[in-house]
C-alpha cells in the first residue's frame, strides 16, 4: 500500500476545502507564518509572527498539507478560501424558504385522493444526492450557522487587542482668586498637566498576537464544526439509504410470500395442497408484512433525522438518490494516483486487494493528524497561551506616564516643564501571574501533543476499519448479482412440480433472505466506516465513494 501524500489530496480538495477568513491584506502588511515542523513551539524570545493592520496570522498555514484536512462549505465555489470574507458566509436560515437552496416548493394538493395532485407531487419531488445533502447541511445546519457567528465576535476582539488602549490624560487645577486682609486680590493659581502612558516592554505587540491567536482558534473551531457536520450528514444519508434497501428487501419478501400464498390457495381449492400448508403460508405472509411495515417506519425515521440535520421543512418532498450496492468504494490509497501519474482505474485495481501496510497507514495517519482542524485549533491555543505568557512577563516592566505641564502661582509667575510618573513594583512584582501563564502554556503544549497522538490513532483505526469492510464487500458482491426473485424461482418451480415440499421452500427462502440481509449489513458497515474516515481525517466523501452508479446491481 502506497502512502497517500497530502499534497496529492490537496489538489483534489482545493475546490471543496478551505477556511473562511477576514479580508486579506497585502504582503507588505503581513508576513506569512511558516508551517510547524514539530509540536514544540519556538522559544518566546525568538522572532514572532507579525500581524498586519487588517488581518492577523492566517488560520490556515500556507503549507498545502493543511488544505488536505478541510471540508469546503460550498462545493464548486470560486471563492479563494484565503481571502474569503464574512459576506461569503451568508446562509439561509429560513426553514420555510426552500427555493433559496434549490429545493422546489411543496405542491398544492387539493385532495388526498386526487391522481393529479399525486402526479404533481412526484414531479416536484426532490432527488437528493450525497453531495447535495452535504452542501445543504453546510449552508443551513442551525448549529453550524450559529457557530460561524463566533468569528465576528473574535474579529471584534482582535480589533480591541490591536488598538492602543491608552489616550492622553489631562488634569487641571484652578484655585480661587486669593484676597489679602487689606482687600487686595492676587493672581489666580492654576495648573494644567497633559500626560501620555507609554509601554516600555512592547505589551501591545503581545496583546495583538494573543488576539490573533484567539481568532485563529475560533476559525479552526469552525472548520472542525464544518468537518463534523459533513461527516454527520454523510452518516445520516448513508444510514437512510441502508434503511431504504432493507425496506425494499422486506417489501420484496412480502410480495413473494403473497404470491406463494395465492398459489397454495389455488392448489388447496384444487385438492393438491393441505390446509396446514395454507395456514403456514398465511403465517409467513403476515409476518413478512409486519417486517415490511417496521422497515418502512425505520426508513422514515432515518429520513426525518436527515431532514433535521439539513434543516429542511417536513413539508418539502424528498427522495434520496443512489444505492449503496451500486456505488464503487475506493481504497484510501487510490487518492495517490493523481500525484503518481497513474490512471484512476489502474490505481484502484492495483490497490484493491493488497493487504494493508502498517507502516504506510502510520505515515498517512501522522500526516493527516498534524493538520486536522481540532489539532490546528489546539496549536492556535498554544500560540494564545504563549502570547499571554509573554504579555505577563512584559507587564512586569512598569509603564511610564510623561507629559508637559503649565503652572501659574498667585504671584503671577508662570512655570513650564515636564512631569513623569512610574509605579515602583515593591510588593506586586508580577511574578505570580508569570508563573500562572507559564503553567497554562505547558498545559496547552501537553494538550497539543496528546491530541495529535489521539488523532493519529483515530485515523489509523478508521482506515483499517474501512479497508476491512471494503474487502469484505468486494468478496461478497459477486454472490448477490442476481435478484432475489430470480434466485427463488427454481425452488418455486420445483414446489409447483411436486418435487419439493413447502418446508424446504421456506428453508431455502429463509437462507437466501438472510444472506441478502447480511450483505446489506456489510454495506452499512462499509458506509459507516467511510463516514468515520471523513470525520477523523477530513478526506471528503468523494475520495472514497464513487456515486456514479458504476456497479450494476439488479433491483429486488
Amino acid at each position: 500500500m502506497r502512502v497517500l501524500r497530502p499534497v496529492a489530496v490537496a489538489a483534489s480538495l482545493l475546490a471543496i476545502a478551505g477556511c473562511r477568513a477576514a479580508p486579506a491584506v497585502s504582503s507588505a502588511q503581513i508576513s506569512q507564518p511558516s508551517s510547524p515542523a514539530h509540536l514544540h513551539h519556538e522559544s518566546s524570545r525568538s522572532t514572532r509572527h507579525r500581524v498586519g493592520k487588517q488581518f492577523p496570522r492566517q488560520p490556515v498555514h500556507r503549507d498545502r498539507r493543511a488544505t488536505a484536512s478541510l471540508i469546503r462549505l460550498t462545493a464548486g465555489s470560486d471563492t479563494d478560501p484565503m481571502t474569503a470574507t464574512s459576506a461569503d458566509r451568508t446562509t439561509h436560515t429560513d426553514v420555510s424558504s426552500t427555493a433559496e437552496i434549490g429545493f422546489p416548493p411543496a405542491p398544492a394538493v387539493e385532495s388526498a385522493g386526487s391522481d393529479v395532485a399525486t402526479e404533481t407531487a412526484r414531479a416536484t419531488q426532490l432527488s437528493l444526492t450525497l453531495e447535495a445533502a452535504i452542501e445543504t447541511a453546510l449552508q443551513q445546519n442551525p448549529d453550524l450557522v450559529a457557530q460561524r457567528e463566533a468569528e465576528q465576535v473574535s474579529l471584534a476582539a482582535y480589533d480591541v487587542a490591536r488598538t492602543y488602549p491608552y489616550n492622553p490624560q489631562y488634569q487641571g487645577q484652578i484655585i480661587p482668586t486669593p484676597r489679602a486682609r487689606n482687600g487686595d486680590k492676587g493672581s489666580t493659581d492654576n495648573q494644567h498637566v497633559i500626560v501620555q502612558t507609554f509601554e516600555l516592554a512592547g505589551q501591545q505587540r503581545h496583546r495583538t498576537e494573543a488576539g490573533a491567536a484567539a481568532l485563529n482558534q475560533v476559525r479552526w473551531g469552525i472548520q472542525q464544526a464544518e468537518l463534523l457536520t459533513t461527516a454527520g450528514t454523510e452518516r445520516l444519508f448513508l444510514t437512510a439509504l441502508f434503511q431504504r434497501d432493507v425496506r425494499d428487501l422486506e417489501r420484496s419478501v412480502a410480495r413473494l410470500n403473497r404470491e406463494l400464498g395465492g398459489v397454495l390457495k389455488r392448489r388447496f381449492d384444487a385438492g393438491k395442497a393441505s390446509a396446514a400448508d395454507v395456514a403456514t403460508a398465511g403465517l409467513q405472509s403476515r409476518s413478512a408484512e409486519r417486517r415490511a411495515d417496521l422497515a418502512e417506519t425505520t426508513y422514515r425515521a432515518a429520513v426525518l433525522a436527515l431532514r433535521r440535520q439539513l434543516n429542511i421543512s417536513p413539508r418539502t418532498p424528498l427522495e434520496l438518490s443512489g444505492r449503496l450496492a451500486r456505488w464503487r468504494w475506493k481504497p484510501v490509497a487510490a487518492a495517490n494516483h493523481e500525484e503518481s501519474g497513474a490512471s484512476p482505474r489502474a490505481s484502484a485495481g492495483q490497490h484493491r486487494e493488497e493487504p494493508l501496510d502498517p507502516a504506510a497507514v502510520s505515515a498517512l495517519a501522522e500526516e493527516l493528524a498534524s493538520v486536522r482542524p481540532d489539532v490546528m485549533a489546539a496549536r492556535a491555543g498554544l500560540d494564545l497561551a504563549d502570547s499571554q505568557w509573554n504579555l505577563a512577563r512584559a507587564s512586569r516592566v512598569p509603564n511610564v506616564q510623561i507629559g508637559p505641564f503649565y503652572q501659574r502661582d498667585d504671584a503671577a509667575t508662570s512655570f513650564w516643564g515636564f512631569q513623569a510618573q512610574v509605579n515602583i513594583p515593591v510588593v506586586n512584582t508580577g511574578k505570580p501571574l508569570v508563573r500562572q501563564r507559564e503553567a497554562q502554556y505547558q498545559q496547552q503544549q501537553i494538550t497539543v501533543i496528546e491530541l495529535q497522538q489521539k488523532a493519529k490513532l483515530e485515523i489509523q483505526t478508521a482506515i483499517e476499519r474501512y479497508e476491512r469492510a471494503r474487502r469484505l464487500v468486494m468478496r461478497a458482491r459477486r454472490d448477490f448479482v442476481k435478484p432475489l426473485p430470480k434466485l427463488l424461482k427454481p425452488f418455486e418451480d420445483q414446489f409447483k412440480a411436486g418435487q419439493l415440499d413447502l418446508l424446504r421452500v421456506f428453508a431455502a427462502r429463509t437462507s437466501l433472505i438472510e444472506a441478502r440481509r447480511t450483505y446489506l449489513d456489510m454495506l452499512n458497515e462499509l458506509a459507516q466506516a467511510a463516514a468515520e474516515v471523513t470525520a477523523v481525517t477530513g478526506l471528503p466523501p468523494g475520495e472514497l465513494i464513487d456515486t456514479s452508479d458504476a456497479v450494476p446491481v439488479p433491483s429486488e
